[in-house]
C-alpha cells in the first residue's frame, strides 16, 4: 500500500545528517554466539532476538501471525531516528551498542524452539548483554525466565553488578 511506499520514499532522502538505528545497530549471526561478545564496558549492549512462532496463539485459540513480529518490528525498528535527547542531552548511540542476532530457527520444534530460546537468553546475559526478545506468543515468556533463572543460579553477585 501507500504506507510502504512512502516509507521507501523517506528511506532514500536520508542523510548522513540524520541517523537511523540501523546505522548503529550490528548484526550477528546467531550461529557465532559461542564467539560472540560485548566487551565494551562504556555502553549497554542490548540483544535483539527473534522469536518467530505464533502456535501458542493458534493453541490457545488465538490469532495466528504473531511470527511475523520480528520481521514487523525489524522492518520499522530500524527506520526510527537516533536524535538526541534533549532533556538528558544524550545520543543513544553513546551509551549503547544495539546487536540483532538473528532470529531462533523457525525449522525447529515448538518444544525445540522455547528449549533454544532459553539457552540463547542465558548465553546472552552471560555475555553481558540485554537480551530483548521479538516474539511469537505469550508462551515464550517461561522460557525467556528460564534462561535468566539458569544465569542467576550460575551468577555471583561482583558478576551481576558488573553487568
Amino acid at each position: 500500500g501507500s504506507f510502504y511506499a512512502v516509507n521507501t520514499l523517506i528511506d532514500h532522502i536520508m542523510t548522513k545528517d540524520d541517523p537511523r538505528l540501523r546505522d548503529i545497530i550490528v548484526k550477528v549471526d546467531l550461529k557465532s554466539l559461542s564467539k560472540f561478545k560485548h566487551d565494551d564496558p562504556t555502553k549497554f549492549g542490548i540483544a535483539i532476538l527473534g522469536f518467530p512462532f505464533d502456535e501458542g496463539c493458534v493453541r490457545n485459540g488465538g490469532r495466528d501471525g504473531a511470527n511475523q513480529g520480528p520481521s514487523v518490528f525489524r522492518y520499522h525498528c530500524y527506520k526510527i531516528g537516533t536524535q538526541p535527547n534533549p532533556e538528558w542531552n544524550l545520543n543513544v548511540a553513546d551509551h549503547v551498542i544495539i546487536y540483532d542476532m538473528g532470529d531462533i530457527d523457525a525449522n525447529l520444534s515448538y518444544d525445540a524452539a522455547h528449549q533454544q530460546l532459553a539457552k540463547t537468553v542465558h548465553k546472552l546475559l552471560s555475555k553481558n548483554c540485554i537480551p530483548f526478545i521479538i516474539g511469537g506468543s505469550n508462551d515464550q515468556s517461561y522460557f525467556n525466565f528460564l534462561g535468566l533463572a539458569n544465569y542467576l543460579q550460575h551468577a555471583t553477585p561482583s558478576r551481576i553488578a558488573n553487568n
